[in-house]
């Protein structure tokens, strides 16, 4: 009788071992499904630009189209920003657009203003999210020649936002971009640039910003 007790008592504890076993494995796979769909979600939000020339409108006389927009450079005294009326070829695609904004920027002023971004920096990718959220992926020489002062880095990040969040580069596609989300060699920013400011999150428009610049705080 208490051998048939005992081997009663062992079984029971034997399936509710089980059972336990059982559960935390379920959990575990339920938890793996969820984390990967939620990966393959975070890489469809992605819309990467491919490879090769972007589909450009064309006019009536079969050339290109262009479209002028507001390019913001510094100051002569480094201390907040002006705009500069560029003309760029105009894409049926947002991104597309901004990548072209994008790249006159790092090309410079042509009028008497200063630039934001030196002209060795390199787009590694540009991608706009469902959100309005713009990723931009520079290199790694943008962190090695760009200037390290509070006042530079804040024109640089507001010459960067206010320049490609304008209404006036939207596509065919109608995707407004409403932030910048700032990515380097495809990671966010580290602790050694920028120094002074924390680009952990996108930045939206905001010219206040440029208050402190104007307060002469670490002038260039």
């Amino acid at each position: 009788m208490l051998d048939r007790r005992r081997q009663e008592l062992l079984r029971t504890l034997f399936l509710a071992l089980w059972g336990m076993i059982t559960l935390i494995l379920l959990f575990t796979v339920g938890f793996l499904v969820i984390v990967t769909a939620q990966k393959r979600e975070e890489l469809r939000a992605l819309e990467a630009i491919p490879e090769g020339p972007f589909p450009l409108g064309i006019d009536a006389q079969g050339a290109r189209s262009t479209r002028e927009v507001k390019l913001f450079f510094a100051a002569t005294d480094k201390t907040a920003l002006r705009p500069e009326t560029r003309r760029i070829e105009f894409t049926d695609r947002t991104v597309a657009n901004c990548r072209e904004a994008l790249e006159a920027l790092i090309e410079g002023p042509r009028e008497r203003l200063g630039e934001v971004l030196p002209p060795t920096a390199k787009i590694r990718g540009i991608y706009l999210l469902d959100n309005g959220e713009l990723v931009v992926d520079f290199s790694r020489d943008l962190e090695a020649d760009q200037l390290k002062s509070l006042t530079a880095e804040l024109l640089m990040v507001q010459a960067v936002v206010t320049s490609l969040c304008q209404v006036s580069l939207q596509g065919e596609d109608q995707r407004a971009v409403l932030s910048i989300r700032f990515l380097f060699e495809g990671s966010p920013a580290q602790n050694t640039f920028p120094v002074h400011l924390d680009l952990s999150a996108p930045i939206g428009p905001d010219r206040g910003i440029l208050d402190l610049a104007a307060e002469g705080m670490d002038n260039v």
